[in-house]
């Protein structure tokens, strides 16, 4: 054999004389073919060009003088004369005048570039893409602009689409590749923007509800406070509100009615400056220091203004079933007067159940938090969740509303359920609840009269 396979380089012959021949035969043939870059493949006829050494070009069909019958042949003008080479398939080079990358596949040239595939595993810019970044940019900056081009438009939209309420949709702010803050919907389809201090938990600090439009900033306090609308300002120590530190005897409320015979009795009572965190006054009964460690730290456990609880036992009547995921339909446990109420308004309480099985209603008249957080079905309270908060964000529109409710509340039980009923506020409008976020003594309005 006296070339080489691929690229037919001529190979030197055993005590060949002038051998430098060869070489260089070799060498103007590498010249040409490592790092083509063809001209242009439309030259038709070479003497209308006025080469200069080192150009190359692909010839076309139909070529004519020098190039007759050299179709699809590399031609590079080399030493004041034509050199040829034909391609082999998978012979690729680069056009000048088209700016395209060829390649031959055995029977003529295609380019590469518009067979390039619709769809890439992941793609990286200016840095490496992974399987979960599939997509990665590595620049100061990213601009997506409107299709200038027909058939643009003039628009331009940037969509991201998630499969369901449980998967995220969001565009997330970054400081050392930790989040920050998050713009997008939550799990009910309402648009959110959260911050993050440590980029693992995110509070949420203004969200928009997708029907109504209304935003409400979850943790920002109300421009005025709201009083709390019970007179004895859930303290259960009678009417009006006592206006010191200290609570007098347990008074049953009326606004919270025994319903389905339920029996609703005295429960431990929370001390001022109390023995159990230091203080001088009595021992706090186990149920309430559990109750403190929940909503206070520090020296704030110890003081506050006194307050009873409520234990209320359920009865074994089943009027006003509510349906309970995953257990038996609970019964409405107690009511409250039939009085009207404005559209809008928070009720809130605290609850533990001791034994049996409680539940929150969460229903079309608003919106339930359990200790801040949105739930929206009704929520089954059980013994061994402690203390819960619970929350109801009444929200109707006046000309469809009635204007009353008889168990505002919203709090059902399995028959023979005791638990412990604390702390309940009932406060004009929304008072906006973030996650974690804790209402427990709220003033009422007859106090400071």
């Amino acid at each position: 054999m006296s070339t080489t396979s691929t690229l037919k380089l001529p190979y030197l012959y055993p005590q060949q004389a002038q051998k430098h021949v060869t070489v260089n035969e070799a060498l103007r043939a590498l010249d040409m073919l490592v790092q083509p870059a063809p001209l242009s493949r439309q030259i038709i006829d070479p003497q209308s060009l006025l080469p200069e050494d080192g150009q190359c070009w692909i010839v076309p069909e139909n070529a004519v003088g020098d190039w007759a019958g050299r179709d699809n042949d590399l031609v590079a003008w080399q030493d004041e004369g034509w050199s040829f080479s034909t391609p082999s398939a998978g012979w690729i080079v680069y056009v000048s005048d088209e700016e395209s990358l060829l390649a031959f596949d055995g029977s003529g040239w295609t380019d590469l570039l518009p067979d390039f595939p619709d769809t890439l595993p992941r793609f990286g810019i200016n840095t490496e893409a992974d399987a979960t970044n599939r997509l990665a940019v590595k620049s100061d900056a990213v601009l997506i602009s409107h299709d200038d081009v027909t058939p643009g438009n003039g628009s331009v939209r940037f969509c991201l689409n998630r499969r369901s309420g449980g998967d995220a949709a969001s565009l997330i702010l970054q400081t050392g590749f930790e989040g920050r803050a998050e713009i997008g919907l939550d799990e009910k389809d309402d648009f959110q923007i959260k911050v993050s201090a440590d980029g693992v938990v995110f509070r949420p600090v203004l969200v928009i509800d997708r029907e109504s439009g209304r935003v409400s900033q979850p943790n920002t306090p109300p421009v005025a406070a709201p009083f709390n609308l019970l007179k004895d300002g859930g303290r259960f120590a009678g009417v009006p509100e006592p206006t010191s530190v200290a609570v007098g005897a347990f008074v049953a409320p009326g606004y919270v009615g025994a319903y389905n015979g339920a029996e609703i009795v005295a429960g431990p009572q929370f001390h001022h400056n109390n023995a159990t965190f230091g203080g001088s006054n009595a021992v706090l009964h186990p149920e309430i220091e559990a109750l403190m460690l929940k909503v206070r730290t520090g020296s704030a456990q110890r003081y506050g203004v006194e307050f009873h609880t409520l234990r209320i036992t359920a009865g074994e009547g089943s009027a006003a079933s509510v349906g309970v995921s995953g257990a038996d339909p609970h019964a409405l446990l107690c009511t409250s007067p039939s009085v009207p109420i404005p559209a809008q308004l928070t009720v809130n309480y605290h609850l533990h159940v001791l034994s049996g099985s409680a539940a929150v209603l969460a229903d079309t008249f608003g919106r339930t938090f359990i200790d801040g957080f949105e739930v929206g079905a009704t929520t089954q309270i059980l013994p061994d969740d402690g203390w819960c908060q619970a929350t109801r964000l009444y929200d109707r529109v006046p000309s469809g509303f009635s204007g009353y409710h008889p168990s505002i509340f919203g709090l059902y039980a399995m028959p023979r359920t005791e638990l412990l009923f604390a702390a309940p506020t009932i406060t004009p409008g929304h008072v906006p609840m973030g996650e974690g976020q804790i209402i427990l003594i709220t003033p009422g309005l007859e106090a400071w009269r």
